[in-house]
């Protein structure tokens, strides 16, 4: 006996805040979406249910829920950071240059 088709029930929480989904693309961090869409990276982590460590694991193609949106927005980098060479001198302490492939997390 074949089961009978059923609909899927939609289920609308009129307490909901508006939302929209923004699918990154190559290139796109958290932080050049959050200020695309004039919220902050807070915000995305808990509307999305991210843990730190999935915040490492975000690629192209994921979709997430950017909470208080009302429509799409261009995701475009800022600058490129400057060189080294071209930061003033470290009062305390020294600078960094990430490594292919090395993240904040690991320092």
């Amino acid at each position: 006996m074949a089961a009978a088709a059923v609909d899927p029930e939609v289920v609308e929480e009129e307490d909901e805040e508006p939302f929209v989904e923004h699918t990154l693309e190559r290139g796109q961090t958290l932080w050049d979406v959050a200020r695309a869409y004039g919220v902050t990276q807070t915000a995305i982590v808990e509307a999305n249910g991210l843990r730190p460590r999935d915040l490492r694991r975000l690629s192209v193609g994921r979709v997430l829920r950017i909470p208080g949106a009302s429509g799409p927005a261009e995701v475009t980098r800022v600058a490129p950071p400057p060189r080294v060479e071209d930061l003033p001198e470290p009062r305390d302490g020294a600078y960094h240059v990430l490594a292919a492939g090395e993240t904040l997390w690991d320092q």
